[in-house]
């Protein structure tokens, strides 16, 4: 077994998304052993990877490994269908969820942090834990709120939202806490253990969209994209590696670079690699999604 570097893993999203933009580009990435110092390769590496530079290649991500050259590609999978339900308008089936487990989401009350929500709160009725970067009312007041004129249309359609997941089976808490801030981090987590006593399942759903060319790109509005998916998984990692069920999701990889979106591109490349590594050199059961 080697060592596993998730986070230079961003990298190949870079490769993938820079001759788009720059036709006059092309790029590849050669993956070497982590035992393996760069500046100890044997004449023989040295050459082999120089050759790398006037050949096309079938893959833009090539590994050696040994005497062994490798090269990345896909193959079309089926996946299990959910076991039916009892009932015919009952949810799907999924032998990992726990009914009435305790679930946290971070990103939760945004598009696809409401969508698993509502999902979950169909198929296993849970008690959910929702985090949100900026300031949200108190439970306490979210019936006066639906009903106010002054309330803000987006506060509102976010309460309605919980309302309507609660409806479907669910307990629901909102606490405000950034994924990419650890101490904040630290104390949900303890709020959520204090109350619960378990956490069942991990969404990490937060991000931050921020569409543009490479060359529009500075490093403040890169961290931004990169602080909830890169060091809010490093976070939620370091903090609930003890837990016997670690869960994630989060934005889908694709397999054809786009236009525009660079450094989401990098995100789930890195998410890939980091969640394989979870189930090594760790205690416990780790259940990945």
């Amino acid at each position: 077994e080697e060592d596993v570097a998730p986070a230079m893993a961003t990298v190949l999203g870079l490769c993938g998304v820079i001759p788009k933009e720059y036709p006059n580009v092309q790029c590849f990435n050669v993956d070497l052993p982590d035992s393996q110092p760069f500046d100890g390769l044997p004449d023989e590496w040295l050459a082999r990877i120089i050759s790398e530079f006037a050949e096309e290649h079938a893959s833009p991500v090539i590994a050696y490994r040994g005497k062994y050259r490798w090269e990345r590609h896909f193959e079309r999978v089926k996946l299990n269908e959910p076991l039916p339900s009892a009932a015919p308008s009952e949810a799907p089936l999924i032998k990992r969820l726990k009914p009435g487990g305790v679930y946290l989401i971070t990103g939760g009350t945004g598009g696809l942090g409401l969508a698993i929500a509502g999902y979950l709160a169909k198929a296993c009725q849970p008690r959910l834990v929702l985090t949100k970067k900026s300031p949200f009312p108190k439970k306490s007041s979210w019936t006066e709120l639906v009903t106010s004129a002054d309330t803000p249309a987006p506060v509102l359609k976010t309460i309605t939202a919980l309302r309507e997941i609660e409806r479907l089976g669910a307990e629901v808490e909102v606490l405000v806490a950034d994924v990419s801030d650890r101490e904040q981090m630290q104390t949900a987590v303890d709020e959520v253990f204090a109350r619960f006593g378990t956490i069942n399942g991990v969404i990490h759903a937060a991000g931050t969209v921020q569409a543009g060319m490479i060359q529009t790109k500075t490093r403040e509005s890169a961290d931004a994209v990169l602080a909830p998916k890169v060091y809010g998984t490093m976070i939620l990692f370091d903090l609930l590696k003890r837990t016997r069920f670690l869960h994630r999701t989060g934005y889908p990889t694709t397999l054809l670079p786009t236009h525009s979106l660079m450094l989401l591109r990098s995100l789930p490349m890195r998410k890939d690699t980091f969640m394989p590594s979870l189930s090594t050199g760790r205690a416990g059961k780790k259940s990945v999604f």
